[in-house]
């Protein structure tokens, strides 16, 4: 994937049967956008010594220079209009680790690093910049080898039972996206560079 100073293309997708939409595409359809979230997502664990360079770079190219680009493309124009809002999506990942994850975690902890810039960049310009960070959600990157780790025995006795996580449960995504609504509502007039876990308490028990 190429992506030059001026493309607003870079969240090309990894599924040849849609065709990339730019921010400036998107806009032309919809109108000048007040709110823009970056949610993209793979994992593909690897043991260290099977990390290869493609998988390394497939995740850092959906994860992190896809949403940098458009945040950047998003951004530029919000702030030509002196206002808007950016919520990049990362995870608990960006600061807890788990072996084989250095690809998604590495691409997730760089996402943070620049949505704390980003919002430095953008702030003069009316234009609030934040991440969400979930730990475990009920989605399809919950299937891990054709069963939901969300319904193994391991998940079960760790995660509810002894209660890793606080709240005992996955999220569904509707509560990840209700802190995200917030983050893009009128609402929010001071909250920027700022990392929102929405992990039901699974960070405060490590």
């Amino acid at each position: 994937m190429e992506i030059g100073a001026g493309d607003e293309t870079a969240a090309r997708a990894h599924r040849p049967e849609l065709a990339p939409l730019g921010v400036g595409d998107i806009e032309e359809r919809l109108g000048p956008l007040d709110a823009f979230v970056n949610v993209a997502g793979i994992s593909i664990p690897q043991p260290l010594a099977e990390l290869d360079l493609v998988t390394y770079q497939r995740h850092l190219d959906v994860m992190l220079t896809g949403p940098i680009f458009l945040a950047r493309a998003a951004g530029l124009r919000m702030a030509a209009r002196a206002g808007g809002r950016i919520v990049n999506v990362t995870s608990i990942h960006a600061t807890h680790s788990e072996l084989g994850c250095v690809a998604y975690d590495a691409a997730k902890g760089g996402l943070e690093a620049a949505t704390r810039t980003l919002a430095i960049d953008l702030g003069r310009s009316g234009v609030l910049v934040n991440a969400i960070a979930p730990g475990f959600v009920n989605t399809r990157m919950s299937i891990v080898d054709g069963q939901s780790e969300l319904e193994t025995d391991y998940f079960r006795d760790i995660y509810q039972h002894h209660a890793k996580i606080a709240l005992a449960r996955a999220s569904e995504p509707h509560e990840i996206a209700a802190a995200v609504a917030h983050l893009v509502s009128p609402d929010n007039t001071y909250i920027t560079g700022a990392r929102l876990l929405v992990d039901g308490g699974l960070a405060v028990t490590f």
